[in-house]
């Protein structure tokens, strides 16, 4: 495959957006991970993100494969996230699953964590411990459990992650 492009996701790029959900939900679904039900996340959600700047969509050969939402933690999550610390967060992280293990949600992540050391503290971010997938990943990074959140659009209390620089 070509060279990975990462960059903010244009409104014309919606549909591509909304197909990788689609493609990520059902692969989450035949996983058998009780995670990203009901409308979560809906097609309203990510075209907000577009809107305001925070969805970042990596590009290989012109196809959408990649997607995170990035924003500060006090946005995402509200104030506090962790102590006083001035952290980004990123969500709704989905790669391509015809593409898995080809480093898509690596690459993403150390995007998010190269760009973030410019005028952040750390990266925050929730996960729900059932996608130990997902777990590991960010663990592998250094992110560390610092707590627990309820936040709406999830089951069960999600697990808090931090790395600080």
């Amino acid at each position: 495959m070509g060279n990975h492009i990462y960059r903010k996701a244009d409104i014309e790029e919606l549909r591509d957006v909304i197909t990788l959900k689609e493609k990520v939900k059902k692969k989450i679904i035949e996983d058998g991970l009780d995670i990203w039900q009901d409308d979560y996340p809906n097609d309203e959600l990510l075209e907000d993100d577009i809107k305001k700047g925070y969805a970042h969509i990596v590009k290989i050969d012109g196809l959408v494969c990649g997607y995170a939402a990035v924003m500060p933690t006090d946005v995402d999550y509200g104030p506090g996230f962790y102590l006083d610390h001035h952290l980004v967060s990123f969500s709704r992280l989905m790669s391509d699953p015809e593409l898995r293990r080809s480093g898509i949600g690596r690459f993403i992540i150390e995007r998010v964590i190269d760009d973030a050391k410019k005028e952040y503290d750390g990266v925050g971010i929730t996960v729900d411990d059932i996608n130990s997938k997902a777990v590991g990943l960010y663990r592998s990074y250094g992110f560390i459990k610092v707590g627990e959140i309820s936040i709406p659009e999830a089951k069960r209390v999600l697990d808090k992650y931090v790395l600080l620089f």
